[in-house]
Order: C-alpha cells, then structure tokens, then sequence
C-alpha cells in the first residue's frame, strides 16, 4: 500500500474523516480520494483491496464508496473487515454492484463473484436484516447495519425506458417486493444492479 496524495497522509495526521472512492481509478466521485491498485495518474493511494489497508488507521473514513468493485474481490470477507475497521462510528459505506441476473455480470472475466439483495445480510445481525427471512451471519464477525437496498433497471432506449422506470418504481415499493421479484421474475425480467448502503456497527 503506498499513499501518494500527500493531503490524504495530512487528514490522517490532523484527524480530518477521509472519503475514500474504492477502486475509483484515475477520477474520484467529487469530494473524494481515488484508491485503485494501478498507480494512474490522478489515483491517491495505491493498495491492492485483496490486502490489508496497513496504513489507514482504524476509524479514520466517514465515508467509502465502491461502484461495480466488489465483485472483483477474491477475499472479500477480509476486505469487508477493513472496511468496517477504517470506517468511523456512522460512517457510509455505499456499495453497487450488478445484480446477478444482470447477463453482463457474467461477461466479465475478471468478476469472481455475484449479488443479489439478500448478500449483505451474512454481514448483519439478525435486526438489522431488512425483510422477513433471515440469514445466517456466522461466517465473519464483522457486522453492519443495512440502511439502504435498491435495485436498479436499465432505463435508455424506448424499451428500456417505459419497462424499466416501471420496474424501478414497483420492485423498490419495500423489501418485500423486492423479494417477490427476485425469487420470481428477476430472469424474466432483468436488472443492471443493486445498491447497497451500509453503516458500520461499532
């Protein structure tokens, strides 16, 4: 791992909450510090997300964003355990990755793994698990609170546009009816990606 913004190696120091944008590449989300494990120009820290973050102290994030990241993770048990270590009390963890219906998540030969809305839940305690069924959270200790699940449809084109933004509205109702679609309909009818939001229990 190597910092080469020095302003990130500053906020440390200072004690000043980093945003960091995982796996950003050279353009960050506004606001936010780029990791990517390629030195690009324009990425302010160099780590591998597969490995720990050795220099990030504990709580020193308010905010990670990871956008179509995670299922490049081949240890990714590990890695949500950095997250949630780095991240201060409240801090956001804000997650998208395709759905595993999705046909272009298979297409990828670099995706190791796929998602779908029940995934974050094994890193949940029981009540903090939207909907009915709960899911076993024994295979990390690592635990987050999930504030937010939506799934999202494809809206470009005259198709596209008129099924999907009716699929956005009735599939993202509650968590219940994203349920029903997914154990139902979700390779009738299939979407881009899931959006997870998650806060860290400390």
């Amino acid at each position: 791992m190597q910092i080469i913004n020095q302003d990130v190696s500053r906020c440390i120091e200072e004690g000043i909450g980093l945003k960091i944008d995982l796996g950003a590449g050279p353009v960050a989300r506004p606001g936010f510090f780029s990791l990517d494990h390629l030195p690009l120009k324009g990425v302010d820290i160099v780590a591998d997300l597969n490995k720990p973050f050795e220099l990030l102290p504990d709580g020193c994030c308010t905010h990670l964003t990871a956008y179509h990241v995670l299922e490049h993770i081949v240890d990714l048990l590990p890695m949500m355990a950095e997250v949630h270590r780095i991240l201060a009390p409240g801090g956001i963890f804000d997650v998208v990755v395709p759905h595993f219906a999705n046909p272009f998540a298979y297409s990828d030969p670099t995706h190791v793994r796929f998602f779908g809305i029940y995934s974050m839940h094994y890193f949940a305690d029981g009540d903090d698990q939207p909907g009915a069924r709960r899911i076993p959270n024994f295979y990390a200790p690592t635990r987050f609170r999930i504030e937010d699940i939506r799934v999202r449809f494809e809206v470009g084109g005259m198709i596209d546009g008129i099924l999907g933004r009716a699929m956005n509205r009735l599939v993202n109702r509650n968590f219940e009816s994203m349920a029903q679609w997914e154990r139902r309909a979700a390779w009738l009818i299939k979407p881009a990606e899931i959006h997870y939001r998650l806060r860290p229990k400390k």
